[in-house]
């Protein structure tokens, strides 16, 4: 009972530790690298910093082969469709150019649909290699809230969303 009170208590001590480091370095980041752009960077405060939300390859992965599944289901639609149509044009065709154009226009419109049918299956596959690692963390962003004078000298607060990208440890603007 005492070893999970003291690794409690550990975690508790890392967790503010490391966020106050964060906090630290976005702080200094600011007036490093982004207060320097601003129209009166002298009138720079610090408001707060918003906690810090991760970024997980799976979340990204899930979102994509839902998107490519969906969208596969809109071209086998527009396949059975165009085949629909296909099948009239030839059936009233008289064989001038005209309707040779239109089915060949059809034909092309198809064969495109089922190519990025193929390439969407492709990328469905890769997405799902990525849910296999569901503790890949991408970034992390940070919203920082901050006022400062705009041209005009009025104070005006501002939201500056930052990423933290693990690979690098490297701080950036995002918009």
């Amino acid at each position: 009972m005492k070893k999970v009170i003291y690794i409690l208590i550990a975690f508790a001590i890392f967790s503010c530790n490391s966020n106050s480091s964060l906090e630290t370095r976005v702080k200094n980041f600011m007036k490093d690298s982004v207060v320097t752009g601003f129209d009166d960077p002298k009138s720079y405060e610090w408001v707060s910093m918003d906690k810090p939300d991760s970024v997980f390859i799976h979340s990204i992965a899930e979102d994509r082969i839902k998107k490519y599944e969906k969208d596969n289901e809109r071209l086998n639609l527009d396949i059975r469709l165009n085949k629909i149509e296909l099948e009239s044009e030839i059936a009233k065709s008289t064989g001038t150019a005209t309707d040779k154009e239109i089915i060949n226009g059809l034909l092309s419109i198809d064969s495109l649909n089922r190519h990025t049918i193929g390439i969407n299956k492709n990328n469905i596959d890769l997405y799902k290699g990525y849910l296999s690692r569901p503790d890949s963390l991408i970034s992390i962003n940070i919203a920082i809230n901050c006022r400062a004078k705009n041209k005009l000298g009025a104070l005006i607060m501002n939201t500056i969303n930052l990423k933290l990208d693990p690979s690098n440890n490297k701080l950036e603007v995002i918009d």
